[in-house]
């Protein structure tokens, strides 16, 4: 019985010998590795047991620590009962799963599959590892019984992997402004110890406008060593609330092998601008110069470096000035205040928006641009304005009357209310009249002419004070003042002796009815010496 089996085994050793050599063949693995040689374990009564790798694939997990799958075929003539295979890493890698992974019963010519993990933070690149085969006891299947023949092979190979080659990718800002131009840089990191060779980088957008790039986006770069990085600018606006940028990672890894790998970066979109301007007051007087206070705040998280904010006043009636505005570094949730003067047309309407662009840069990333606006409300002026006063006579006597003519215009484009004109005069003057003139409405570019007259007391140099009280088209209160001059003097000599030369009007209409009364007396007179002398 035992010749016939050693004999067996002597005449199939030649096939044995081909098959090992097909097999050999065609031993290929996910990373390149050196053909391992089959083992031959002869035991007792010269039964011979061969073992063959079939492959050696290597997974990445996390950072260094890797899946290591083992194939290997037996070609053998009995059973193994109690089979097991153990991987013994020789580079200062250590094998973190249990060993040795059971396989249980293994016939001639089929191929078990064990997989280890293994961290191989300190392994090299190529890796001598052995591949321990063993087995408690075989089976004969032409007599059906046990050989009661255990026995273990060790199968020595080389393992090439890149133990660490961590491609990391990320965005910064991730928070972007909708309706405006956003800068960020995406910023590729290799975070292991292996090269990464070829890299090219594929950038694509979900819900982004990428701009001044053809898209996909494109970069060939090159080397990337290990614990490198690159930075690439973009400028993007955001198109829907969850914009998201796709970059893919084309390369050649550490063994030769192509290796991809593709990041779906979300962005955060917005509505609000990070840097906004808020004028105060938010009202200007059309036909005037208004000084009011820009304040400028950073409503956004990170610092805006040397932030310059620059009014658009393209299209505006409005003059602003200055116009650009040299604001420095703005800090979150920081406030600056910056004082300008806007000249305002009359013709200007009711609102005006101004338009401005935030130009900054912020850590980690170029020059980044904000839009945003802001609204000035116009209000029309109104205002009353004392054009002239005449006086009649310039030098008045004492005891004799002079009247001050003011004329008042509303030089504005709505009218005025209330108008009140009040007049205050020096002590030597006293109103023939009321010292107050009231007017009402007043519209606008009407020319109104209101008289004082006031009677002379004394002699002198005497001011009066003239005072138009007035309120607006929006309640708010006006006035307007001016302060005319009139000289008294002594009454001439001419007009001291008037009174004696000159007739009282009262008698010299008695005089005339006198004259009239005689003339009268004399008709009748001679007419009745007429009738007389006739008769």
């Amino acid at each position: 019985m035992r010749k016939n089996i050693i004999r067996e085994s002597k005449v199939s050793r030649p096939a044995v010998f081909l098959l090992i050599i097909l097999s050999t063949i065609a031993v290929q693995g996910v990373y390149s590795a050196p053909i391992p040689q089959a083992s031959q374990s002869s035991t007792r009564t010269g039964a011979t047991y061969i073992f063959t790798i079939e492959s050696i694939s290597v997974v990445d997990l996390s950072g260094t620590t890797k899946t290591v799958t083992v194939a290997v075929t037996y070609y053998g003539r009995y059973t193994l009962l109690g089979s097991s295979i153990s991987l013994q890493p020789q580079c200062n890698a250590s094998v973190l799963s249990g060993q040795p992974v059971l396989l249980g019963s293994w016939r001639p010519g089929t191929t078990k599959i064990a997989t280890f993990t293994v961290d191989g933070t300190n392994a090299t690149t190529h890796c001598p590892v052995g591949i321990l085969v063993s087995w408690q006891d075989s089976w004969d299947d032409a007599y059906g019984m046990n050989t009661q023949m255990g026995g273990s092979t060790l199968i020595n190979t080389e393992l090439v992997a890149c133990w660490l080659t961590d491609p990391r990718v990320s965005v910064s800002p991730q928070m972007v402004y909708m309706n405006t131009i956003n800068s960020a840089v995406i910023e590729i990191a290799n975070q292991g110890i292996s090269d990464m060779r070829d890299v090219t980088v594929s950038i694509n957008g979900q819900g982004v406008t990428l701009l001044n790039i053809t898209v996909p986006l494109s970069y060939n770069v090159g080397l990337l060593a290990g614990g490198s990085r690159i930075r690439i600018p973009l400028q993007l606006v955001p198109q829907s609330s969850f914009p998201a940028l796709l970059v893919t990672l084309s390369y050649v890894d550490c063994t030769g092998n192509a290796r991809s790998s593709t990041f779906n970066i979300p962005l955060y979109a917005t509505q609000g601008q990070s840097i906004i301007v808020i004028p105060d007051p938010a009202t200007v007087t059309a036909g005037a110069t208004n000084k009011i206070t820009l304040r400028v705040v950073n409503l956004g998280s990170i610092t805006a470096k040397n932030l310059q904010v620059i009014l658009n006043l393209q299209g505006s009636p409005l003059a602003i000035t200055p116009s650009v505005l040299e604001i420095g570094d703005l800090n979150p949730g920081e406030i600056k205040t910056f004082p300008v003067r806007v000249e305002v047309p009359s013709t200007a309407s009711t609102s005006t928006p101004v338009s401005y662009q935030a130009i900054y840069n912020t850590p980690g990333s170029g020059l980044t641009y904000t839009q945003g606006s802001f609204t000035l409300f116009i209000l029309q002026r109104s205002s009353v304005t004392i054009t002239s006063i005449e006086v009649v006579p310039q030098t008045v006597e004492v005891g004799s009357n002079v009247v001050f003519a003011l004329s008042l215009i509303n030089d504005g484009t709505y009218p005025v209310y209330a108008v009140n004109v009040s007049a205050y005069p020096g002590e030597g003057l006293v109103s023939s009249r009321t010292l107050y003139t009231y007017l009402g409405q007043l519209n606008p570019q009407v020319l109104t002419s209101v008289p004082f007259s006031f009677k002379a007391l004394k002699e002198g140099d005497y001011e009066v004070r003239f005072l138009v009280t007035y309120v607006d088209a929006y309640g708010n209160k006006g006035s307007a003042e001016r302060v005319s001059f009139v000289k008294v003097v002594k009454p001439s000599a001419s007009t001291t002796s008037s009174p004696r030369t000159s007739a009282n009007p009262t008698s010299l209409l008695l005089g005339g009815l006198f004259l009239l009364l005689v003339a009268l007396g004399v008709y009748l007179y001679k007419r009745r010496s007429k009738k007389g002398a006739g008769s």
